[in-house]
């Protein structure tokens, strides 16, 4: 059975409220289930200031739903909320106030949106959830082989027929380019990497990458984490922690 088989019943979202804010080359995207018992919308189940959407993962039955009362509807008790960040890409410092009463009255201003991180240490077993709304599953009809692939291809005692075969086989098991401005590029398997063209990465790690939360909120002036109890409507808001961005897009905090 392929993932597509795997998962027809279910949805390939951003974890994002909006999706229209998602970027294929930055955002993830997980199997979600929006429907209950295969029949009611898990999307009219509104219960934050941006609507419905507000992921649990249930590890029973390895399956991520839209909001808790998603997966209460089909019989699950074990969900685990993501954690949920209100986003405002051109907020700036003085107007956070104004965030945050909206949410305390249970409104959204218009420029914000809702994004939302795992944040367990089952992260590795969630991750298996992972879609690709693009991924690259075979070699362009003209490879141009450069001289750093040869060199790993006869490392590995590989020919280049043999590595298109492999990148057109039946092998899933995903190869992600990840560049410094987090910019991801998807590949079905490492063969679809190495035909592809993209350049062979060093064999030590050149770049830090995110090692903090709130760095995967660089194209914004302004994010703020919110605490919300189980089925409850209203949000408590936790320590804020407003920054500037210097001119690399980096967080200044005083």
């Amino acid at each position: 059975m392929n993932a597509k088989e795997l998962h027809e019943r279910e949805e390939c979202l951003y974890p994002l409220s909006d999706q229209t804010q998602g970027d294929v080359y930055k955002h993830e995207t997980f199997y979600m289930i929006t429907t209950c018992n295969g029949a009611d919308n898990c999307f009219d189940f509104e219960q934050t200031p941006w609507g419905a959407f507000l992921p649990v993962y249930s590890p029973s039955h390895h399956k991520i739903y839209i909001n808790e009362q998603c997966a209460v509807c089909n019989g699950l008790t074990d969900g685990k909320p993501w954690h949920s960040y209100i986003v405002c890409p051109g907020t700036s410092p003085s107007e956070i106030d104004a965030v945050v009463s909206a949410v305390g009255v249970r409104t959204f201003t218009p420029n914000c949106y809702a994004h939302f991180i795992y944040p367990y240490d089952d992260t590795y077993t969630m991750y298996k959830l992972q879609c690709y709304k693009t991924r690259h599953d075979s070699c362009p009809d003209n490879i141009d082989w450069n001289p750093n692939q040869i060199t790993v291809l006869d490392e590995l005692g590989l020919d280049n027929d043999t590595v298109v075969d492999l990148c057109h086989s039946s092998i899933e098991s995903v190869y992600t380019q990840q560049f410094s401005n987090g910019v991801k590029i998807y590949f079905k398997n490492i063969f679809c990497f190495l035909c592809s063209g993209q350049p062979v990465p060093n064999n030590t790690c050149t770049h830090e990458f995110r090692k903090n939360t709130l760095d995967v909120f660089v194209e914004s002036n302004f994010a703020m984490l919110l605490a919300w109890k189980p089925v409850d409507k209203n949000a408590t808001i936790t320590h804020i922690e407003a920054c500037k961005l210097n001119e690399n897009r980096r967080r200044v905090c005083t």
